[in-house]
């Protein structure tokens, strides 16, 4: 019993991590395509 509790919240730990590198990423590509377009909107008004 102790064994599947360990491994339940071993797995509920990966799964949080694993969340927050999503979360991570989409920040990150999120930031990237507005730096790209703030990039595009610049070229086209100057």
């Amino acid at each position: 019993v102790f064994y599947q509790i360990r491994t339940f919240q071993q797995i509920k730990l990966s799964s949080a991590v694993n969340v927050k590198t999503k979360a991570t990423l989409y920040i990150e590509i999120q930031a990237r395509l507005h730096k790209m377009t703030f990039t595009l909107f610049r070229v086209q008004y100057l």
